[in-house]
């Protein structure tokens, strides 16, 4: 079977929850024996001695600035949009220099590119102003496309297979960046390809359950997969004195830290957190990684009273988030609402304690491993820390047990089975 998947998670310069999906569904259908295809929207312009293929890595390794305005980007991508598309066969020896390039294994599983400028931009605009979805044509036979979230696009004589991550800017517009736009864009583009897809994967029966309320999508084509974390996909090898360095570089030592892991925004409730710090000033230090989002004039105000028991690293690489997750004392993720939450999973899979959102979509996937908190409430956060530091510590059997469920239930053999039976609905 041929399975093309949208690049527009997997291109992502940096890696965020969506984009180890988006890794994964590719590992996932090659490792099933299917050919995959990348459907990018990139801008490809090549000519004289200069191949198309060497183009798309130039455009990926040095992009234009980023606009930053949805409709500023909206614009741009529909200006390159003007260029003709290509279909790259991509030859062993190219799939491993993309891979080195842009540090993305996955990189070495794409068989070809099916360049489309402007496509998933197009797709938008043309939802929001209910005109249906964009059409992809595609020159060589394909048997599904892949979309790893709700792109409002269709291939003629293709199965098309949608991932519905969350329905946030739906469900708590006042969460998101320019809502006004942003939330009435998503609305369009959700309705719209679950309109045309034949099968949807949700990440969470949370996610499922609200999908189907909000837009009556049959039952029948919603399946919940539920996605693995980047230690199964990649098992991190380092040994004992680099994972030292590592931590001497941010001024740390081995579980005597908390941790936070996601963007400074409004939706990652860091604010509280950082409250339940001042309450409790015996609490370990706590470290912050994550580049800063939107609205986080509170947190940054709370972080500068804290001083030095707060430490803001900013976005770190895969292998140093992934050093600082399986070090931690306690990972903290007092998060308002999330489609999924991965950090608090990749935490467990090294047996690392974690306090959480008392929210019905971790209640579904954390069980009864983590300890749950009203993360409206510092002092309860505060509370939730110091039962979580001293739980684990008294009980190794309960850790071993905790690390063996995790990495069982949310293992990438089990993720690659239960898509391949998704996939076959298409």
């Amino acid at each position: 079977m041929h399975v093309a998947i949208d690049g527009l998670n997997f291109e992502l310069p940096k890696g965020t929850g969506i984009k180890t999906y988006a890794r994964s569904v590719v590992a996932a259908l090659a490792d099933n024996g299917h050919r995959v295809s990348l459907l990018s929207q990139r801008r490809v312009q090549a000519g004289g001695p200069i191949r198309a293929a060497e183009c798309y890595l130039a455009e990926c390794k040095s992009p234009a600035k980023v606009a930053t305005r949805l409709a500023s980007r909206l614009v741009r991508d529909l200006a390159s949009g003007r260029l003709g598309g290509h279909d790259i066969d991509l030859d062993e020896q190219t799939r491993e220099l993309f891979s080195r390039s842009l540090k993305v294994p996955e990189w070495s599983k794409i068989e070809s590119l099916i360049i489309r400028p402007g496509l998933f931009s197009k797709g938008y605009l043309r939802a929001a102003a209910g005109l249906g979805p964009a059409t992809v044509v595609c020159r060589r036979g394909l048997d599904v496309v892949f979309l790893t979230s709700p792109i409002p696009i269709k291939a003629k004589r293709s199965g098309m297979l949608l991932t519905v991550h969350d329905l946030i800017p739906v469900s708590h517009p006042w969460l998101v960046r320019d809502w006004r736009r942003t939330s009435r864009m998503v609305d369009a583009a959700i309705r719209t390809a679950t309109r045309y897809a034949d099968a949807i994967v949700c990440i969470s029966h949370a996610t499922a359950r609200e999908l189907i309320a909000r837009y009556r999508v049959a039952d029948s084509k919603v399946h919940v997969v539920y996605q693995p974390c980047r230690a199964a996909i990649a098992p991190l090898r380092l040994k004992p004195w680099q994972e030292r360095a590592i931590l001497e570089q941010y001024g740390v030592s081995a579980e005597e830290y908390l941790l936070f892991v996601g963007a400074i925004e409004p939706k990652k409730n860091l604010a509280s957190l950082l409250q339940a710090m001042k309450i409790d000033k015996g609490l370990p230090p706590l470290v912050i990684a994550g580049p800063w989002g939107w609205d986080y004039e509170q947190e940054r105000r709370l972080m500068e009273e804290l001083g030095p028991r707060v430490k803001h690293v900013g976005y770190v690489s895969d292998m140093e988030l992934r050093v600082l997750q399986r070090n931690a004392a306690v990972m903290v993720f007092p998060s308002i609402t999330e489609g999924f939450g991965l950090p608090p999973l990749e935490c467990l899979w090294e047996g690392v304690p974690c306090v959480v959102s008392d929210i019905p979509v971790f209640r579904e996937i954390y069980r009864d491993w983590v300890t749950y908190v009203d993360a409206t409430e510092p002092a309860e956060i505060a509370e939730g820390i110091k039962v979580a530091l001293g739980a684990w510590l008294r009980d190794p059997g309960k850790r071993r047990e905790v690390i063996k469920a995790v990495r069982s239930r949310f293992s990438v053999e089990r993720f690659r089975k239960e898509l391949s039976a998704v996939t076959e609905h298409c």
